[in-house]
């Protein structure tokens, strides 16, 4: 019915030819012995996890196991930023698309994905700035980075890039100035040099941002800028009502209300497994939290 033999090129493969014992569990997992492989388990059962991960030379997969943003496109395509160049999954067809991958003429390391209203991904890099690409071929529409002449912006390091309420792009990186594309009038807007990780919308012209600093608060028609929280360094942010909640690098998980500016830590000795907390969603009346 089956054979399983070992692959040299799928890790996930049976380990060693030399099967010497076979052993069922209760959980309809099988255990094989192998004289060279070790010992090796195939689970029956269907996994409530599904792991999607790069198989040495396939094309048909993505492209790099260090992810470091997702999104949806709105045709239901799976965007991944990886250390190795941008993956596109096709999920009704199970057909990937890889781009910049093994290149050496611009970064392999991209941070942070967003699809604007005109269906484009912009893609921030870490060292090359930002990529702008079409969301049904992957072409290349736009390329914008220090290095390039006239960039209307200064940063090479891209660590967020946000779509507000009104369809314009926000980028914020680090070493330069954070920036505003204005989508309807087709122009940048730059601000001040503050390191920025997260930018989240309270309202049409009030924004939160976030970075190595802590948490302040942006005007966006007037620029200026409010410092809320400092002393921590914040990797994601949720906004549920008047409540923000902070992943921070060592600090646990915090709980911040805008309005009254009390504060809430949650820690290893609260039950989190790490006080170093990567991303925050909010799912089925449950925080889904990220950690170390």
């Amino acid at each position: 019915m089956n054979i399983y033999k070992e692959n040299v090129d799928d890790p996930y493969s049976l380990h060693g030819n030399g099967v010497y014992d076979i052993f069922c569990d209760s959980g309809k997992r099988v255990w094989i012995c192998t004289i060279s492989g070790g010992l090796s388990f195939f689970d029956q059962t269907t996994p409530m996890v599904n792991q999607l991960v790069h198989n040495t030379h396939n094309v048909n997969s993505l492209a790099n196991n260090e992810v470091n943003s997702i999104i949806e496109d709105h045709s239901g395509n799976i965007w991944f930023a990886t250390n190795n160049g941008i993956s596109c999954w096709d999920v009704s067809s199970n057909r990937w698309k890889n781009f910049y991958c093994n290149k050496l003429e611009q970064t392999q390391v991209f941070l942070t994905l967003c699809e604007d209203d005109q269906g484009r991904i912009w893609a921030g890099s870490y060292s090359s700035g930002v990529y702008v690409l079409d969301q049904k071929t992957g072409k290349e529409l736009a390329h914008y980075s220090q290095d390039e002449e006239e960039s209307p912006f200064t940063s090479n390091f891209i660590f967020s890039i946000f779509k507000d309420s009104h369809g314009d792009i926000w980028i914020g990186g680090v070493n330069g100035e954070f920036a505003c594309y204005h989508s309807r009038e087709n122009i940048f807007r730059t601000f001040s040099t503050v390191p920025i990780g997260e930018f989240v919308e309270l309202s049409g012209n009030q924004f939160l941002i976030a970075g190595s600093y802590g948490l302040s608060y942006l005007n966006k028609q007037t620029g200026d800028i409010q410092t809320l929280l400092m002393g921590f360094l914040v990797h994601d942010v949720l906004l549920m009502g008047e409540d923000v909640w902070i992943c921070t690098g060592g600090d646990g998980l915090l709980r911040y209300n805008f309005k009254s500016g009390e504060t809430e830590k949650f820690t290893v000795e609260s039950g989190l497994p790490s006080n170093f907390v990567n991303s925050i969603i909010f799912a089925d009346d449950f925080l889904w939290i990220g950690t170390e």
